[in-house]
């Protein structure tokens, strides 16, 4: 069918013509590659490595840049694919350099989720109490490092009665997730209320915010024009423009679809730059209309119904443009669990114009997060940081900044 002469022919033009790390994953290895302008590692089951899992798992150490396996012959190796997927295509990589909160709480919310996922799928799910307490221990755990991950400690918990098991044993496989999910709980308040007085963290408390240098082109909202210092309060309070009237409802419609649309694919927008992620939304419809168990379709749409608050929530919110950071760094922790089920879309047939458009919105996700991983959270500030300006800044390097102790006074 010339599927390796076409793998060959794309490794070979990326090797003309581009300066890329390839590996290469073969059983057998068909075509040799000579080096040009590229650096190719070739692989061959059976004598490099054990399995394509193996060498899968291994390969992410050699810091590649295009990697091609040969063939996906069993369902370990094409999970492990889209595990590596999910971490490169989401944003994963970006905030997983930078202290935050955000990425351990989507790992965590993945962990909570593939542990109801392995109870789903054994031979005896009766027997999966651990793995329930697990669960619970690891969505509590999510949400008191990040507050958005809450809505998966609430949506996790209808899947637990749909599992088929005895009434008896789902009622108390609930009770066994609500008891993993006690210590984080009672931990955080313990640490948290005795400072804010509420269960809240300090980041919602603006007496605890802590003051950061904003990049914002727009003057100081107090900033009074060129040629009003001579203005009174009473001059300001008679002119109309001073006092405008609040807004009306469709006014207020209109602001929120802005927001969201802005959310989507505003300068820090989902889908501009992870759009891979509607694979996933594909897959989740994909879930729900075929004749998957009613457990996988409750957790398809628990991830759908999270994102959607998740988006919603943001643009409601007080946090704007200038908070966003790379490729909105609040709605990370929901990227990584929606594109999870881009698996059930890799699973249909599809003609080669949808695979060729999966690897083009694969590849520039994976692209866009390698360079947010370079800087997302730069220290002067996030006003107007994005993927483009990001690459701006790699390619450009700024001169190095001379501090002296006279300036540091």
């Amino acid at each position: 069918s010339g599927k390796s002469t076409t793998l060959a022919a794309m490794i070979e033009h990326i090797n003309a013509t581009a300066f890329k790390h390839i590996v290469t994953i073969e059983d057998p290895i068909e075509y040799l590659h000579r080096d040009r302008c590229s650096a190719i590692d070739q692989r061959e089951v059976g004598s490099d490595t054990e399995s394509f899992e193996t060498a899968l798992r291994r390969v992410m150490r050699q810091d590649p840049d295009v990697i091609l396996i040969g063939e996906m012959r069993d369902e370990t190796t094409v999970r492990t694919a889209l595990a590596a997927a999910v971490v490169f295509g989401t944003g994963l990589i970006s905030y997983a350099v930078v202290l935050n909160a955000h990425v351990p709480a989507a790992v965590l919310v993945l962990a909570a989720a593939g542990c109801l996922v392995h109870i789903i799928s054994s031979e005896n799910p009766s027997r999966g109490g651990a793995w329930l307490v697990l669960a619970g221990f690891c969505a509590s755990l999510a949400a008191t490092i990040d507050l958005s991950a809450s809505i998966f400690l609430i949506l996790l918990i209808p899947v637990i009665p749909a599992i088929r098991i005895p009434t008896a044993l789902r009622i108390g496989g609930i009770i066994l997730f609500l008891f993993g999910a006690t210590p984080p709980l009672l931990l955080h308040a313990s640490l948290t209320v005795p400072l804010t007085g509420d269960l809240l963290p300090g980041g919602l408390h603006p007496e605890f915010a802590i003051h950061r240098r904003m990049l914002i082109d727009d003057p100081a909202v107090d900033a009074a024009p060129d040629g009003l210092d001579g203005y009174q309060t009473s001059d300001l309070a008679d002119d109309p423009d001073a006092n405008p009237p609040p807004p009306t409802f469709w006014q207020k419609i209109s602001r929120g679809l802005g927001s969201f649309a802005w959310t989507l694919i505003g300068e820090h927008g989902l889908l501009v730059h992870f759009p891979v992620v509607i694979l996933g939304i594909a897959g989740m419809f994909a879930v729900m209309h075929r004749h998957w168990p009613l457990t996988t379709k409750i957790l398809a749409a628990d991830s759908a119904v999270a994102a959607l608050i998740g988006i919603i929530g943001f643009s409601l919110s007080r946090y704007g443009p200038a908070t966003a950071a790379f490729g909105n760094r609040w709605l990370i922790v929901f990227l990584p669990f929606l594109f999870f089920w881009a698996g059930a879309w890799l699973r249909r047939p599809h003609k080669a114009p949808a695979w060729a458009i999966a690897a083009i919105l694969l590849t520039f996700s994976t692209l866009v997060s390698l360079i947010g991983a370079t800087d997302p959270m730069p220290a002067g500030g996030y006003s107007k940081y994005t993927a483009i300006s990001a690459l701006k800044d790699l390619v450009n390097t700024p001169p190095p900044v001379v501090h002296t102790a006279l300036a540091d006074r």
